[in-house]
């Protein structure tokens, strides 16, 4: 199999919950596009990989993967993909309680997505920043993120609009700055 049959396959697999068989295609995928010199399709294997692993439970793996696909997209000059890989990144040190690692990896991720222009997925980046704040007890900041999350995304729910209003209201009443 060539390597885009080899991630195809690994897609495919990971979809339908085999994550081992998966893991294994897009492991011979990397090796593959390392061979042809393909560093984009490298780093999009290693993400790939992160995500497998973050989902197998393997902290260490997972980050080892998500760290060379940054590594690689930086390489590269890939804003979106680095942006999103750090995404991510802050995922698994999220879920295993490594708490400025995980705010540094969205921090970076937000602006990163935001010189990209992908609105979206910055947007998603400072809501997972605001959910760690708040599970932190940092009330305010927590409330500062979701609104920057909001202004920042390309459409709203009429129940966004009303929360993102909201939280306008009460940054003005408490006369607080966005967080830098």
């Amino acid at each position: 199999m060539n390597p885009d049959e080899l991630k195809t396959e690994g897609l495919r697999l990971f979809e339908q919950g085999n994550r081992d068989a998966a893991l294994d295609r897009f492991t011979t995928a990397v090796a593959l596009y390392t061979e042809q010199d393909n560093l984009h399709s490298t780093a999009e294997m290693y993400n790939n990989i992160g995500v497998v692993q973050r989902v197998r439970g393997k902290t260490q793996e997972a980050i080892a993967a998500f760290t060379e696909a940054d590594r690689l997209f930086a390489q590269l000059g890939d804003e979106g993909q680095r942006g999103q890989v750090l995404a991510n990144l802050g995922d698994v040190y999220t879920f295993s309680r490594q708490r400025q690692e995980a705010f540094r990896c969205y921090s970076d991720a937000s602006a990163l997505l935001a010189q990209a222009e992908d609105q979206a997925r910055q947007s998603q980046v400072l809501r997972a920043l605001s959910l760690l704040q708040m599970r932190q007890m940092k009330w305010m900041e927590g409330m500062l993120f979701m609104e920057r999350s909001l202004s920042v995304a390309p459409r709203l729910s009429i129940g966004q609009r009303l929360l993102y209003g909201l939280l306008r209201f009460v940054k003005r009443l408490m006369g607080s700055n966005s967080p830098a």
